[in-house]
């Protein structure tokens, strides 16, 4: 974890306390504490199980993607690996880039083409956002309804309707013609070369045509097996669903039972966590819900618990797991590596045939060293061969 994310995390966290400050002064403070105790348990319960079948659905639709490119990743690996790819998204927030290489990583390392685990991860993040899309549609139609739709959160929701758009899109046009990909990806690729030899001090790798072939081969392999990435879309669409639920538990457990507003505060949500600029929308999701719920009505205390206890469940805890599952998966795969070196012998005791392969000498590789092991050892063997012959011979010689 680098020292901006840690800064990046610390500002969020600050962000949540100043916020409980200046809205809770006083009174509305001990309301805030009254209320978070009043809240009734059972569905407080409910939001943790719901939220977790969120993570359940999400494992099986990673694992439904690697198998749209006809690979094989299970969902009980797949699972935990959600949750490190959240921690990853966290200190190194990229629109899901830095959590979907986890993925990628984890592929490559059970013998899976990098083509096709960037297929697989590609295809994942069009599908969660899409599902989350569907949702949202629906939650405007029905705010829309109450008449509580702000041109506000209108034009935030179309920005996730172009996100979207531009994902899907980029593959249909990849599949099609990279090279027209590659044309229009150019001008974004000089303007952000700019901005890198202005701000940076340096030019930037081109990127334009390695983009387009990347999606290109991406949209081949979805392609050969609609059938799974359908599956993958519906499973992304449940775990939205589970989220959903898990705030509507929150807000039942604090007697919050008005549908628009629950579905109207998910939504929001959701969408400051995508666009805001703090990790995952720390601070800034917070307040957000507070907004949408108390011009619904709901007291200024019971919107902040909800917003707390519901932040408290789909953020801390999954960033809490995150840490843990990273750590391990990343000793795990520093493991082979201290295997290979722990039969090392010292310096000048090593015979050829006695040469670790945690350690090859200067200039040659372990696969070398293991080639000349196999050849002195059949040259020994050929060489007791022949003696034991001589031997043999001799002694049955007539004097």
């Amino acid at each position: 974890m680098n020292k901006g994310s840690i800064r990046n995390i610390i500002i969020g966290a600050v962000f949540v306390i100043a916020l409980g400050i200046v809205l809770l002064r006083g009174e509305s403070f001990v309301e805030l504490v009254e209320t978070m105790s009043r809240g009734a348990l059972i569905p407080l319960i409910l939001a943790f199980v719901v939220q977790m079948g969120k993570y359940v659905a999400q494992g099986f639709a990673y694992s439904a993607s690697f198998r749209t490119v006809e690979e094989r990743l299970s969902p009980k690996l797949c699972f935990p690996l959600v949750f490190s790819a959240f921690f990853m998204n966290t200190v190194a927030p990229s629109l899901n880039t830095s959590g979907n290489l986890v993925f990628v990583d984890v592929a490559r390392r059970r013998g899976i083409g990098g083509g096709k685990a960037t297929a697989a991860v590609i295809l994942m993040q069009t599908s969660i956002e899409t599902g989350f899309m569907v949702i949202m549609i629906i939650g405007f139609i029905i705010i829309h309804i109450n008449g509580s739709l702000t041109p506000f959160i209108f034009i935030v929701g179309l920005w996730v309707v172009v996100l979207v758009g531009i994902m899907g899109g980029s593959l249909v046009l990849a599949r099609r013609s990279p090279q027209r990909l590659a044309g229009i990806l150019r001008p974004l690729e000089q303007l952000a070369n700019r901005f890198s030899k202005r701000f940076r001090k340096k030019s930037m790798k081109p990127w334009a045509i390695e983009a387009g072939e990347a999606l290109c081969e991406a949209a081949g392999e979805i392609a050969k097996n609609p059938t799974w990435a359908v599956r993958v879309f519906l499973l992304s669409v449940l775990a939205s669903l589970f989220e959903l639920g898990c705030f509507i538990m929150v807000g039942i457990a604090f007697g919050v039972t008005d549908p628009a507003a629950l579905l109207g505060g998910y939504v929001v949500a959701i969408l400051f966590t995508m666009i805001a600029i703090t990790p995952m929308g720390l601070g800034v999701v917070e307040a957000a819900i507070v907004v949408m719920l108390t011009s619904y009505g709901v007291p200024l205390g019971v919107a902040t618990a909800i917003s707390l206890v519901f932040r408290g469940i789909v953020f801390w805890g999954p960033f809490a797991v995150g840490i843990v599952v990273f750590q391990l998966s990343h000793r795990a795969a520093k493991a082979p590596q201290k295997l290979l070196t722990a039969g090392e012998a010292p310096a000048g005791e090593a015979s050829a045939g006695e040469a670790s392969l945690g350690e090859a000498p200067a200039g040659e590789s372990a696969a070398e060293v293991v080639d000349k092991v196999e050849v002195d050892d059949k040259v020994e063997l050929a060489n007791e061969a022949e003696k034991f012959t001589d031997e043999d011979i001799s002694d049955k010689e007539v004097p």
